[in-house]
């Protein structure tokens, strides 16, 4: 695409853990009856059955996930059934056209049943977009697992600008202390995960 700045990347849909395939390493929604959802969580094994006859599968927050690889150090895992875990980035759905959002609540109601899809949201609509998992545009095609690390702001050449860093680093900052390798990003080139 010649004008692959104008890409509108896919959002995803949560599938069942279950059905999912591999799910180490993954992201996972965590799923509590009725509605309530817990996104930032990786799972760390595959599903295995308990004494109980429920198979299970041992969860870790992200933070603690990336801990565990930065500073090379166990971290404390916790066992979840597997029929409330769904592998967070399952399958690719296709963005809307870009535009405003619905108006109203009653359009962007929900099931209870399982995690919501996650359509990608233009930077520039988002009021706060420090600290958020965003995806960059580029020429080879959309990049993710990045990290705003701003909020927009006029750079050197007055265009609007957020300096973006992997997530790897974006952890490896609140771990260490090391500040990350960031760099800034045209604005019109950033979407929020």
């Amino acid at each position: 695409m010649d004008e692959w700045y104008l890409t509108v990347p896919d959002g995803w849909r949560p599938l069942p853990g279950a059905t999912a395939g591999r799910l180490t390493d993954r992201r996972v929604v965590l799923a509590e009856p009725p509605g309530a959802f817990r996104y930032d969580v990786r799972a760390v094994s595959e599903p295995y059955p308990a004494e109980d006859g429920v198979d299970y599968v041992d969860v870790v927050s992200e933070h603690d996930w990336y801990r565990s690889r930065i500073r090379q150090e166990p971290v404390p895992t916790s066992p979840y059934r597997l029929d409330r875990v769904w592998l967070e980035q399952g399958e690719p759905v296709p963005a809307d056209a870009p535009g405003d959002p619905p108006p109203g609540v009653f359009s962007r109601l929900v099931t209870v049943d399982a995690p919501p899809d996650r359509p990608p949201r233009r930077a520039q609509a988002v009021p706060d977009v420090a600290g958020r998992r965003v995806v960059v545009l580029q020429p080879g095609g959309p990049v993710r697992h990045r990290r705003a690390v701003s909020e927009p702001y006029l750079d050197q050449d007055g265009d609007v600008a957020v300096t973006i860093c992997s997530e790897h680093d974006w952890y490896r900052w609140v771990i260490t202390r090391e500040p990350p390798r960031a760099e800034p990003c045209p604005l019109y080139l950033v979407w929020v995960e």
